[in-house]
């Protein structure tokens, strides 16, 4: 069962590479990116409400603590499909990039879902907070950033916020899911580069483990061991 669903988006990316244009493609990503901007909002729309200040560059600031999660997913599709271009190119593999796109889009699915999972466990930990009313002697930069890490002005403690261990937890458990999304890819490259799925597996591995290695390093560093 588990097997059929982790390879159920296969015969999507086999249907959906020989196809042109990526606008349905572009649209998956941004809802995976979307999925991971949720539980940001949340917080912000909690921010926005409570913290008394006229500054707008502290909007500007929760805005793109919101809008990270769907920049990093683009990113992640990008990087998936370039560097896996380059690298399968080089072992012999033949095909327009903007084949390999399409196929990768459908490989973000899998962190589209972490990311999903992620805004749960950020509105969990945000639930009933009581976020400091006037952070005084706080750059607006500084102020949207202790809405996220519970630091009051002075270095007061207020909330563990992302700070908790749980937050961290879920930053290293996204590897697994970038495992799966490697998966997927592997099936992209093979169909569009015309590649032995042995051979697409290694261009695939070569973008997700620098994905996977930017989620140890950061929730190593959340976690405080790094």
């Amino acid at each position: 069962m588990i097997r059929r669903i982790a390879t159920l988006p296969d015969g999507i990316i086999r249907q959906r590479t020989p196809k042109r244009g990526l606008t349905l493609e572009t649209i998956v990503v941004l809802l995976c990116g979307l999925a991971g901007s949720a539980g940001f909002a949340y917080v912000m729309i909690e921010a926005l409400n409570v913290v008394n200040t006229d500054n707008s560059m502290f909007q500007v600031q929760l805005v793109g603590r919101v809008l990270r999660p769907v920049v990093l997913i683009v990113v992640a599709w990008i990087l998936y499909s370039v560097v896996a271009h380059v690298v399968a190119s080089s072992s012999g593999g033949r095909g327009p990039i903007s084949r390999l796109m399409r196929g990768a889009a459908w490989a973000m699915i899998p962190l589209g879902i972490w990311n999903l999972l992620r805004s749960l466990v950020v509105a969990y930990l945000f639930f009933d907070v009581d976020i400091p009313t006037d952070p005084e002697g706080l750059s607006a930069a500084e102020k949207a950033a202790s809405v996220f890490t519970g630091t009051a002005a002075g270095g007061e403690d207020v909330y563990a916020g992302l700070t908790d261990p749980l937050y961290a937890a879920v930053l290293l458990v996204g590897i697994a899911f970038v495992v799966w999304s490697a998966h997927l890819l592997s099936i992209a490259v093979a169909e569009s580069k015309s590649l032995e799925i042995d051979t697409a597996r290694r261009a695939a591995a070569v973008p997700a483990g620098l994905l996977a290695l930017y989620l140890l390093v950061t929730g190593l560093g959340q976690a405080g061991i790094l």
